[in-house]
């Protein structure tokens, strides 16, 4: 065979055998180590440590734990023992392995006939429906049945709570609070709201809605948890909702008195903001990865680096969160295409898909708070129209005045003839929520 042939072969050959012993030698040495904590992760850090301490008879989170308590269960005290529970549990890092609360939920729509679960399930947001489905009880019948009473006052003593501090979430498979029934006992208190507009008395009724959005305004600007964060948010918007049907049942005269004030104040910055929540979600995703198997360090995975980016983007997101309402989407919806370019692009390969893949699923969120300040004004609006009295053939007019505005568009609202209802803008589609007060 001749000699040249042979020396290309083997020289080929040879290079078959280095190029992957060279590439992985170069991947090995862009990934001998992780980074270090960027800003962004500082920042994170700092806002969580920032928190403001909440004593454990002002912290409603633990009403929320043991919310659905069996009865002659203090629901405050079986928060604590949960609590308890949560901070001495061991990390399992098995998702598909759910684990319970010590002592069984109750929920308190199963004492409920079932002609008043579907009422419950009608208004679950106050609108046409649910208002359909009020207007067949009678006059004389009262709206919160007394199955409901005792969950009312566990949530009068719910609304009392000044603060709320959540417990940082450590484990996939650990339980939440039944934020489901916190929902199901303000139902309860808005029935009987109404049952106290059905009877005239404006100044209960100003008392009971203004108690309520107080509460959950709190717990919007103080959610370490995204989950917590749309809790509220879905509370507040359901507590504006609310205000107008029960403005609207009192007598026209009276109907100034039972305005709350949280209906005509817009959602503060503190208030939209994602940046705690997300730097709860942050914290807490960190923490419950690494105690998943793959949740260490690898050659291709770098934990802090992973963070880094999530971190950038959570900062990016917080600060839209922040901008005015109607800058809110375009800037969130910034984020979503603006990935953090960061190192080598063969530096962390396995992070980075993490991270590019997580990013997106955030993005609504600012979105979704921004709707609810869309809503309350468009509430405030229908309020207006109902304290003032005013005629429906007259109502398109007292809109176009522009004392009450659209909080995406800042143009004046308008008017729904076929609907009776105030429209506003939702950037959100969102399920069972439609984009009009009615009341």
């Amino acid at each position: 065979m001749d000699r040249k042939i042979v020396l290309s072969a083997l020289g080929a050959l040879g290079a078959l055998v280095a190029l992957p012993l060279v590439g992985g030698i170069v991947f090995a040495a862009v990934n001998w180590r992780d980074a270090a904590p960027s800003a962004e992760a500082r920042a994170l850090t700092a806002t969580l440590a920032a928190r403001p301490v909440v004593a454990d008879a002002d912290n409603g989170y633990l009403d929320a734990l043991g919310f659905a308590a069996q009865a002659g269960v203090e629901p405050h005290a079986l928060g604590l023992e949960r609590r308890a529970w949560l901070r001495a549990r061991q990390p399992s890092g098995d998702a598909s392995a759910p684990v319970r609360f010590p002592r069984r939920d109750v929920d308190p729509r199963d004492a409920l006939e079932p002609a008043m679960r579907g009422l419950l399930d009608a208004c679950r947001m106050p609108e046409r429906a649910c208002i359909a489905a009020l207007a067949t009880r009678g006059a004389r019948t009262p709206l919160l049945p007394g199955a409901l009473r005792p969950i009312t006052e566990r949530y009068r003593v719910l609304l009392t709570r000044t603060g709320w501090r959540e417990e940082p979430m450590t484990d996939v498979a650990a339980p939440l609070p039944g934020y489901q029934h916190l929902l199901t006992g303000q139902q309860a208190h808005m029935l009987a709201t109404l049952d106290m507009a059905r009877g005239g008395d404006a100044a209960m009724v100003r008392e009971r809605l203004q108690a309520d959005a107080v509460f959950w305004r709190g717990v919007l600007g103080d959610a370490d948890s995204l989950v917590a964060k749309l809790i509220a948010a879905t509370a507040v918007e359901r507590n504006a909702r609310w205000s107008v049907l029960a403005i609207g049942t009192l007598p026209p005269e009276v109907r100034a008195g039972a305005v709350p004030a949280s209906l005509a104040i817009p959602l503060t910055v503190r208030e939209r903001s994602l940046r705690l929540a997300l730097a709860g979600e942050w914290a807490g995703t960190r923490r419950m990865v690494a105690t998943m198997e793959g949740g260490q360090e690898t050659l291709a995975y770098k934990p802090q680096d992973t963070a880094n980016r999530m971190a950038a983007a959570f900062v990016a997101l917080a600060s839209a969160s922040e901008l005015p309402v109607d800058r809110v989407r375009t800037a969130s919806r910034q984020v979503a295409d603006d990935a953090p370019r960061r190192g080598p692009w063969l530096y962390n390969p396995a992070g980075r898909i993490l991270a590019d893949i997580a990013r997106p699923a955030y993005i609504d969120y600012a979105v979704r708070i921004g709707d609810v300040e869309s809503a309350r004004a468009a509430a405030h609006a229908r309020a207006g129209l109902l304290v003032a009295d005013i005629a429906p053939d007259a109502m398109a007019n007292a809109l176009a005045a522009g004392l009450w505005r659209d909080a995406y568009t800042r143009r004046p609202f308008g008017w729904d003839a076929a609907h009776r209802c105030v429209p506003f803008v939702r950037a959100r589609a969102e399920r069972g929520a439609s984009a009009c007060i009615e009341g």
